[in-house]
């Protein structure tokens, strides 16, 4: 996938909490970005790559916080009905790592079990999803990327 553009435009922004250097608990945010592609796989009309999503996230159903890579599979429907981003069935997604926090948000460099960020994206209906580094093949002209990049509120 070759990128086309180097201007990011911000499509939507998820508040999720994360642990602090040094101790406690920080809100930061988590910026949903478009960025111009040659071509994005067959079938999809975006791919979402993201990672290092080490946070905890109300979901858009309600309930306690769950881990960022969740509630952002959560949101996916929520911001296609929006006009925001392609349905999940056209959006292929890349993981790159990272997906785990403590579940206070409050530890850092922890780790534990990752199943449910995957099981989120395929509840979602993603047309696919893939750990880094992923192959892009059988892509098509036009299209664009869509990346998520924490950012500090």
């Amino acid at each position: 996938m070759r990128i086309t553009g180097s201007d990011v435009t911000t499509v939507t922004e998820l508040s999720y909490r994360q642990a602090r250097r040094g101790g406690g608990t920080e809100t930061v945010r988590l910026t949903v970005g478009r960025l111009g592609v040659a071509a994005v796989p067959e079938g999809c009309d975006a791919v979402l790559v993201t990672g290092d999503l080490q946070g905890v996230a109300p979901s858009p159903w309600g309930g306690p916080p769950v881990l960022l890579g969740v509630a952002l599979a959560d949101y996916l429907h929520v911001w296609a009905e929006q006009g925001l981003l392609p349905p999940p069935q056209r959006l292929a997604v890349v993981l790159a790592g990272d997906l785990y926090s403590s579940p206070g948000a409050d530890l850092r460099g922890v780790s534990g079990e990752v199943d449910e960020v995957w099981l989120a994206f395929a509840a979602a209906d993603a047309r696919w999803s893939s750990a880094w580094p992923a192959t892009m093949m059988s892509c098509r002209p036009s299209g664009y990327a869509t990346s998520t990049r924490p950012q500090r509120c």
